[in-house]
């Protein structure tokens, strides 16, 4: 009897990953006295092939299953004019950022196969992306961190917690839903001594890179970013020592596990915290770590004594969001360094890390101060032979300011003031929830910010860095391959590698 399913994907990248949410909560389900089952990449997998997913919903769903969770937090909501006119106003899942499209119509129709193997099972969506507003046949959404909420939400579903506090809501499209949206920072939950404890449910594999919880939160409130923990102050939600010891002690005897994604939003954000990794937990390990993970680039430049000690840590990957070398565009955002220091820092960073540590950069388009001159001149020295990044990622901005996860980011709460726009010019229209802003002091749009980001996609570096090399190890690249400079990915080879190290999971599961 599995009392709980979870469905979580996260296929935006060729390589293959997990993420540390999903594990997080089945964690404490198990602990609880909970059988979960996990399925990973079941968007994609709804795409490519409906009815192995249904197979699998029928192993696993019965007449006792309590809930079918849905990670909400690499699972984009796709809509624009066009999509929804070609669904007839209905919006559009994506499996991450791939895109692979799942109309309304054919979640509800995975939806309702899960109810008719257990009509009382509820769908619950939770996640960092658990907008109640458009989803349709969501039964429960649970907001922020659920550590805590989940387990008191399963027992009220159990009918043992009478008293579990929720919120009713009407629906749009007609009947009513719950929303959970107590404790969403998880204050009551022990998060410094939490763990991800794997199951052999899981089907990890011998080596297989896996995700970590270092810490919660972020120092910093960049003005385009909207979590719950950010702003938080330095050195709070960060796991014990003795802990993460322990967990990756475990993780390499029981799969021998030594690459890891940290799910860590700036490792580096003070020295202290780098020391106190490297003296308390990685000396101390009989093996070596290797990590990839997110890193603040003007911390970097300010305390260079970090670019060493992250060396010697184990550090193999670094994303930096860099957002922008125009430099008023940076620092209306929150990132002060000055571009040609920013050029400098990275540089030394190439001087110092080649080839051991591969560096990806991610920019967006369409900031305060933006316009189609400014975003060309300096995205050219991203496609020249200077550029020391192995992997440039370019995004548009994303303003939702209509959106129903609670959290907004700065632009979102006062986009008139940073002279953004929607093109009906009225609060709380649905199409604000699809970021089609325009910026009257700049004359961009969002819809011409894509096309611009569209054209350079093809001309910026991309070698495979940062999180992408562990993703690729998972499907048995070598590592040295990956991070020679002369190294080219074949995407056919790893298309098919991908396929047949997805296909052999699901196929565990099956005979599980």
């Amino acid at each position: 009897m599995t009392q709980i399913v979870i469905l979580t994907d996260f296929s935006g990248d060729m390589g293959f990953a997990r993420t540390a949410g999903a594990y997080r909560i089945a964690t404490e389900l198990r602990l609880a006295g909970y059988e979960v089952q996990v399925i990973e990449h079941f968007a994609d997998l709804a795409f490519k092939d409906l009815d192995l997913l249904k197979r699998l919903i029928d192993k696993f769903v019965d007449k006792d299953t309590l809930m079918v969770g849905i990670s909400s937090t690499f699972l984009t909501y796709l809509g624009s004019a066009k999509a929804a006119k070609a669904s007839k106003g209905l919006g559009f899942y994506g499996a991450a950022s791939l895109g692979h499209p799942l109309p309304d119509f054919e979640m509800i129709e995975i939806f309702s196969w899960i109810k008719s193997n257990s009509p009382k099972c509820k769908i619950v969506m939770g996640g960092g992306k658990a907008s109640h507003q458009y989803a349709i046949g969501v039964d429960v959404f649970v907001t922020g961190y659920a550590d805590s909420s989940v387990i008191k939400l399963v027992k009220y579903l159990e009918g043992k917690n009478p008293f579990f506090q929720f919120k009713t809501r009407k629906r749009a499209s007609g009947g009513t839903y719950m929303l959970v949206d107590d404790d969403q920072m998880a204050s009551s939950f022990d998060f410094n001594h939490s763990q991800i404890l794997w199951d052999k449910s899981d089907c990890i594999n011998h080596g297989e890179t896996l995700p970590i919880e270092l810490s919660r939160g972020c120092i910093f409130r960049c003005k385009f970013c909207a979590y719950p923990l950010n702003g938080k102050k330095k050195l709070n939600y960060i796991k014990d020592p003795g802990v993460l010891r322990e967990e990756f002690q475990r993780n390499y005897e029981l799969y021998g596990t030594t690459h890891y994604t940290y799910a860590d939003d700036t490792h580096n954000d003070t020295t202290q915290k780098l020391e106190m990794l490297y003296n308390e937990v990685y000396s101390k390990l009989p093996f070596k770590i290797n990590f990839y993970t997110y890193i603040r680039l003007d911390l970097l430049a300010a305390h260079q004594e970090q670019i060493d000690l992250l060396k010697e840590s184990g550090l193999r990957g670094a994303f930096f969001g860099i957002e922008s070398l125009n430099f008023e565009s940076a620092k209306a955002v929150g990132k002060g360094l000055r571009p040609e220091k920013t050029i400098e820092t990275l540089h030394l960073l190439h001087e110092k890390w080649q080839p051991d540590i591969s560096i990806q950069a991610g920019f967006i388009f369409g900031l305060p101060h933006d316009t189609e001159d400014s975003i060309r001149t300096w995205i050219k020295w991203l496609m020249s032979k200077d550029n020391p990044i192995d992997c440039v990622a370019l995004y548009a901005l994303d303003i939702k300011p209509n959106s129903s996860v609670p959290w907004k980011s700065e632009f979102e709460k006062n986009y008139i003031d940073y002279g953004y726009r929607f093109p009906d010019g009225a609060h709380g229209h649905r199409d604000q929830i699809w970021n089609n802003w325009y910026n009257i002091y700049t004359g961009l749009s969002r819809e011409r910010v894509v096309e611009i980001r569209n054209e350079f996609l093809t001309q910026v570096p991309t070698r495979v860095a940062s999180f992408g090399v562990p993703n690729y190890l998972n499907l048995g690249y070598d590592l040295k391959d990956l991070t020679s400079k002369s190294r080219k990915i074949a995407a056919p080879d790893t298309v098919r590698r991908k396929a047949a190290f997805i296909d052999r999971y699901y196929q565990r599961l099956l005979a599980s």
